[in-house]
């Protein structure tokens, strides 16, 4: 696949980077204390050029050597996580692991951690071995390359590529990384966009609730703003009396929903992805709402009590 015109990156791992997880289990340490013993990390058994393919910059050590690469020399790459978890401070270079056979692998490098068991997840311990090392054939390969042009324009050479070495080979689900992400969130944007289903429908009866309670406040004291249009208040004076009497209550209202709004904030961040701060628009967005669809509430029943007739009302109380 390198051959291919366009293909700047290629590479082959056991595993699909971020959809595909599983292929684990224990990892012996070489003179590692009691504690660590048991240790349980993911396997990647990769070729050449897998962490450059994919963007996964080494933190410490080196990549791959071709006589590493080949199977002749052990050798292994672990993730942060690995080495933070069973070496704290000290240098895991030059350490010595095995899994699955009695073979020691040495580590050479230290590479970032990668979210393969989902974006969501926390990054766990992880183990870059070359394919060649593995002592059995493995059935199924998952191909990732790098190119500058679309994905659509290279699959019949990338296809042919494969036929070309192995024509029983049978090749599906070709995606894109983005696509690849997209697809291991699919469970967080439903959530997600029910959320966002409720969030409007609270907003709204929210609303619906406020203007009623404010209209209905207004209402109550039409005998009051009666007496005082009788006794010569100026239908600007009756405004601003309602107004000011009917903000002190909105924004009681605000402090006390917006008081209670933050402490709930975590449960959020259970179910969708990045929202672990506080999101300044959102509230900005839902106090604005609220300011309007009270200053509404206030003004439209404080216009018409400007405008009534102090003696029918004081007739009919």
């Amino acid at each position: 696949m390198k051959s291919v015109p366009g293909v700047q990156q290629a590479a082959a791992a056991n595993m699909m980077p971020v959809a595909e997880w599983g292929f684990n289990g224990n990892v012996g340490v070489k003179d590692m204390p009691d504690e660590h013993r048991g240790f349980f990390a993911e396997y990647r058994w990769v070729t050449e050029d897998y962490l450059r393919t994919l963007g996964i910059p080494l933190q410490r050590g080196r990549q791959f050597l071709p006589e590493e690469i080949s199977g002749k020399q052990r050798a292994a790459i672990i993730n942060e996580t690995m080495a933070r978890q069973l070496w704290g401070e000290r240098d895991p270079i030059g350490a010595q692991i095995r899994v699955l056979n009695p073979e020691w692998f040495t580590v050479v490098g230290i590479s970032r951690d990668v979210r393969q068991s989902g974006v969501t997840s926390r990054p766990n311990g992880e183990v870059y071995f070359p394919a060649a090392a593995f002592a059995a054939p493995i059935p199924r390969w998952s191909v990732l390359v790098r190119s500058e042009v679309t994905a659509e324009s290279l699959l019949p050479a990338l296809r042919n590529a494969v036929r070309a070495q192995e024509q029983d080979a049978a090749v599906d689900r070709i995606m894109t990384m983005e696509d690849v992400v997209a697809d291991s969130l699919s469970a967080q944007r439903i959530v997600a966009a029910l959320l966002v289903c409720f969030a409007v429908l609270a907003v709204v009866i929210a609303s619906l609730g406020l203007y009623s309670l404010v209209a209905f406040t207004v209402v109550a004291r039409l005998p009051e703003l009666a007496i005082r249009s009788a006794l010569g208040s100026t239908p600007a004076e009756l405004v601003g009396l309602v107004s000011r009497d009917g903000v002190s209550l909105i924004l009681t209202g605000l402090v006390i929903g917006f008081g209670a709004a933050l402490p709930l904030r975590p449960l959020v961040t259970r179910f969708v992805i990045d929202v672990g701060h506080v999101n300044a628009s959102v509230f900005s967005a839902v106090l604005l709402i609220s300011l309007a669809v009270g200053a509404g509430a206030l003004t439209i029943p404080a216009l018409r009590a400007a405008r009534i007739d102090p003696l029918r009302i004081l007739r009919r109380e």
